[in-house]
């Protein structure tokens, strides 16, 4: 994680090969956060105090469609809402409109999201990591991203994280605040993973994907999941964001052993589409970052990890997903839209337990 203070370092993927990239087109598929500049993506040649064509047509109708929705989800009932889903659509949508009503097994006695604090016990401080969810995955000693505990069974990552990857000897870890102490929190075997079935590593669409673990985590004490977003329209535009981990503390350089965090503002997508990244930026992809200054972001060894939101508790906006170089001016973070894949992860997360709170 990259941050003008230098107290804070992003969540990514180290990883040994050279990325290549000529017209999105390269071997081997995309391995870490730190997505170079395809030749046919030239700079954006705008006026930078200017406002970019279009995002005050596309906020005002993104807005319209909110509103759409709730009105048709309050009034006429889910069946109304579901039948304005378009069949592309489908498969990204929530269950319901009310996260309440998110068909999962809240089988679990916790409140998810709920961030730990420093306690003093007999007369020494014990430093717990304050946000309990965020996972290391790593390969003997060797950590290459990042995860989010969702619930008792599976971890929430990116697809390039796994794309074409044997996850046999890749585990997960939990509530270990320095990578380089004895104390090894809570570590997990991945019994499986499962990224997106519509994943692309070219245009890096759909780079969502779950860990199964071998065995559950108890969900007690320190240990809790994150929460996820309330709705498909939970948007978190304009919002300031958390992203946390282990990677880079500036480009090229090296991964922190202590966990960081740093603060970025979420853009909207019509705001992304103005920067470098143009017409890649999807409906499915959230944009965080200082958009003229660069300086905070995340970045290799992030990749993964969470973007969270403060919401009264924590819920994961977004996961890391790739950028042009890291905190660089007109390049802000990317992040896979958590809120568009509910009803993805209910789907495949049935044999868990959800915090019933």
């Amino acid at each position: 994680m990259i941050s003008n203070s230098n107290t804070f370092l992003c969540l990514g993927y180290i990883c040994s090969l050279a990325l290549c990239v000529s017209c999105y087109g390269y071997k081997p598929p995309f391995r870490g956060y730190q997505y170079n500049k395809p030749a046919l993506l030239p700079p954006l040649q705008t006026n930078s105090s200017a406002t970019a064509p279009g995002m005050q047509s596309d906020y005002i109708e993104d807005l319209i469609e909110e509103q759409k929705q709730q009105i048709l989800s309050n009034v006429l009932g889910g069946a109304a809402a579901s039948a304005s889903t378009s069949p592309e659509e489908a498969d990204l949508s929530p269950f319901d409109s009310d996260a309440k009503a998110f068909r999962v097994n809240r089988c679990a006695s916790c409140s998810c999201g709920v961030p730990n604090a420093n306690r003093i016990v007999g007369g020494t401080q014990v430093r717990s990591n304050k946000y309990p969810w965020i996972a290391q995955m790593i390969r003997g000693s060797f950590l290459f991203c990042g995860g989010t505990l969702i619930n008792d069974r599976y971890v929430l990552t990116a697809a390039h994280c796994v794309h074409d990857m044997d996850m046999s000897a890749v585990s997960v870890r939990l509530l270990q605040l320095d990578r380089s102490s004895t104390h090894t929190g809570i570590t997990r075997a991945v019994s499986f993973a499962h990224a997106h079935a519509g994943y692309d590593p070219v245009s890096l669409v759909h780079d969502i994907a779950l860990l199964h673990l071998d065995q559950p985590v108890p969900l007690v004490q320190f240990m809790r999941p994150v929460c996820l977003p309330s709705s498909r329209l939970q948007q978190f535009d304009y919002q300031k964001a958390i992203v946390a981990g282990w990677g880079l503390s500036y480009e090229g350089g090296s991964t922190s052993s202590v966990l960081q965090e740093t603060i970025v503002p979420i853009i909207t997508n019509a705001q992304c589409r103005a920067t470098s990244y143009k017409s890649m930026i999807v409906d499915t992809m959230l944009c965080a970052g200082y958009v003229q200054t660069g300086g905070q972001d995340a970045c290799q060894g992030d990749s993964g990890g969470p973007l969270i939101v403060p919401d009264r508790i924590f819920r994961l906006a977004g996961v890391v997903s790739f950028g042009y170089g890291c905190a660089k001016p007109n390049a802000p973070g990317v992040y896979t839209r958590v809120s568009r894949y509910l009803n993805w992860i209910a789907a495949n997360t049935r044999d868990s337990c959800y915090c019933n709170k």
